[in-house]
């Protein structure tokens, strides 16, 4: 009885890692831990991702944190496991005093319902002085 535990518990475990491993983010600002400008001036900012792979239900949250602070947290729910879901989330940044320096970091995180990490993509803003501050 304990083998058939076992070999049932390492079934589970091995195809939790299998469908975590199908699973993928494209964002428009780059892979996986890449990063990008971000103005100092942006006041909002339309995060954009595709998430594929993933079969059954499942949580995308996006996760913004200004300077290693968490600013914002955006929870959408998918239940109908479309072969491809566009995550979109406007961002928005007026009240954060964005400084040329500052980093944005953007983390979506996809969790199956029930628990379990499916995936997690990171990309960083560094913000650049606004074009208006450039130019002077």
């Amino acid at each position: 009885m304990k083998q058939v535990l076992l070999v049932g518990s390492m079934v589970v475990a091995l195809s939790n890692i299998a469908v975590a491993q199908g699973s993928e983010v494209y964002t428009r600002c780059g892979s996986c831990g890449s990063h990008f400008d971000l103005a100092a001036d942006t006041q909002l900012f339309n995060y954009e991702a595709t998430i594929s792979g993933v079969t059954g239900a499942y949580v995308a949250t996006l996760e913004v944190y200004h300077n290693g602070v968490l600013k914002a947290s955006v929870p959408q729910v998918v239940v109908g496991s479309p072969p491809i879901y566009l995550f979109a989330a406007p961002v928005d940044m007026a009240t954060w005093g964005l400084r040329a320096g500052d980093q944005v970091t953007f983390r979506l995180r996809v969790v199956r319902l029930g628990g379990g990490l499916l995936s997690l993509h990171t990309t960083i803003g560094d913000v650049v002085p606004a074009e208006c501050e450039s130019t002077k």
